[in-house]
């Protein structure tokens, strides 16, 4: 049993890697990085609709007003980043999805409620971060 838990921290350190790093390339404005640490087919579901396909990603960047982050969530195979109230496009939190250490679903969402229970999560699976290393948050 103590094998299985290890394998489960480990993978759940693996997905909040390529969530982690996915968020970064999005500050840094590196279209390419982001493309990459998603499927080729990755689904984007945002206030605009839903579209498919890693070329989007750049339109995604483009439609952000800010990047920075409150807050982290993680259960399963999603990772929930929770941005200020104050965003100018409406999204207070944005749910991403991982499989395979590669992002299948990105989605936006209107309120860090809506995205809680769209992902299936509660106020306990928030996880500790130090907002000090996000201060470069492109905002």
């Amino acid at each position: 049993m103590i094998g299985l838990f290890a394998d489960e921290q480990s993978g759940m350190e693996a997905r909040l890697d390529v969530a982690f790093a996915w968020r970064e390339a999005l500050v840094r404005r590196d279209i390419e990085v982001a493309r990459a640490l998603c499927e080729d087919d990755v689904e984007l579901a945002w206030t605009r609709g839903i579209g498919r396909g890693a070329s989007l990603i750049g339109f995604f960047v483009s439609s952000l007003s800010s990047l920075a982050l409150t807050r982290v969530f993680e259960r399963g195979s999603r990772v929930v980043f929770a941005t200020p109230d104050e965003a100018k496009d409406g999204i207070a939190a944005v749910i991403v999805e991982i499989r395979a250490a590669r992002i299948q679903r990105i989605s936006g969402c209107l309120s860090l409620q809506e995205a809680l229970e769209r992902a299936n999560m509660t106020l306990a699976d928030e996880i500790p971060f130090d907002l000090s290393a996000t201060a470069s948050t492109g905002t």
